[in-house]
């Protein structure tokens, strides 16, 4: 009997949360949480926009380094369009008559929106991702890429080559070669 009578007393002390403090508590959560994945939300896109520069600067340095490393590489006007730059680089082999031999390698966009540099034998480079178009165009001695991503910013790469060699620099390179040897 008194245990229930100190029970009843402690019951009258405990009170609870009323429903209108319950509503506003979990009104309160849902206004965090929504404050919350806004913020993770702006992160992400702030992140994104940072890493497409990245990606851009990236692949400019990938064919900068290619056309400056490669010794002489020339733009082919011909082979060019405006889906793809055609590129061909001087061989250290020369045929038997004398004439140069070149290696072409291909900067175009993929099937599965990557934009990548190739060879004629096989295997690529990816240079970037998520790409929805690209333009190019050439002049003898240079060309640019007009890139636009899948989320529409567009950034221009612009590059300078060697000017074609002519056959009568074939012929001067032959003379010095023979003359070094000598």
């Amino acid at each position: 009997m008194i245990m229930s009578i100190i029970e009843n007393k402690i019951m009258k002390k405990i009170k609870g949360f009323t429903l209108l403090e319950a509503v506003f508590a979990i009104a309160v959560t849902i206004l965090c949480a929504q404050i919350l994945f806004g913020l993770i939300g702006t992160l992400r896109k702030v992140n994104r926009q940072k890493t497409g520069v990245n990606e851009i600067s990236y692949s400019y340095v990938q064919i900068n380094n290619f056309l400056k490393e490669s010794g002489h590489v020339e733009v082919s006007t011909t082979g060019s369009d405006p889906t793809k730059i055609v590129l061909r680089k001087l061989s250290d082999k020369k045929k038997k008559n004398g004439d140069l031999i070149y290696d072409t390698y291909v900067i175009d966009m993929s099937s599965n929106d990557v934009l990548r540099m190739r060879t004629d034998e096989g295997g690529h480079m990816p240079l970037l991702f998520q790409i929805k178009k690209i333009k190019c165009s050439t002049s003898k001695d240079s060309f640019s890429i007009l890139v636009t991503e899948k989320d529409g910013r567009q950034s221009e790469m612009f590059f300078k080559t060697d000017l074609p060699k002519k056959k009568e620099n074939k012929i001067q390179d032959e003379k010095k070669d023979k003359s070094k040897k000598a």
